[in-house]
């Protein structure tokens, strides 16, 4: 049986734009796994219409995040993911781009996700290491607040000084005759926040 000639040139059509769909995801695959993330990166960047397909998005992402660019990985693997949301090397990439880009949140949903499959020893271990950088670094952050008082006697020679404010200002007017100025029953309270590094 003969396909009408619409048909067959239709079906000739999408395996060509397969194919032509498929040659540069291909190409960033290969760079990828040669360990060219720079050049994968580079190649993508050409090639704006792939935005969209799985396989594109996947490798792109990856050499994005592995070249510097995290925040276009983040965008690539969070579309493949839509695509293949049980794609536990899509999320460890995505947990790792998250961690890069500062979203520690997001990345420990990432690696907890892939945790919760009791993944091999070796990726638990490479999990580890992020979660322990994202404990560390959220430590740094955290604010710690302490208090002092600080109690000071002392006898005022010009017990008068605080009515003399020029020009009506509220604020109290300094004699600059070399006279020194003595407060008398001083009390004040400060406040400190420091960060928990410090301490």
């Amino acid at each position: 049986m003969r396909l009408p000639k619409d048909i067959a040139g239709g079906l000739w059509g999408l395996m060509l734009a397969g194919t032509v769909f498929a040659a540069p995801a291909d190409d960033i695959k290969a760079l990828v796994e040669k360990g060219n993330p720079r050049a994968a990166y580079e190649l993508g960047k050409k090639h704006p219409e792939q935005l969209g397909n799985p396989a594109f998005d996947f490798f792109f992402g990856i050499a994005a995040i592995d070249s510097g660019h995290a925040g276009e990985g983040v965008l690539a693997l969070e579309r493949y993911i839509i695509h293949f949301p049980g794609n536990l090397q899509a999320k460890l990439e995505l947990g790792r781009g998250y961690f890069l880009m500062g979203d520690y949140l997001r990345a420990r949903e990432e690696f907890n996700d892939v945790l919760r499959t009791k993944p091999p020893a070796a990726v638990v271990a490479n999990i580890e290491r992020y979660l322990d950088a994202i404990r560390a670094r959220e430590a740094a952050f955290r604010t710690t607040a302490g208090a002092f008082i600080e109690f000071g006697v002392g006898r005022d020679s010009n017990i008068n000084r605080d009515r003399e404010k020029p020009h009506g200002s509220p604020l109290p007017h300094h004699r600059t005759n070399g006279s020194r100025i003595r407060r008398f029953g001083r009390l004040s309270q400060y406040a400190c926040l420091h960060c928990a590094e410090a301490a």
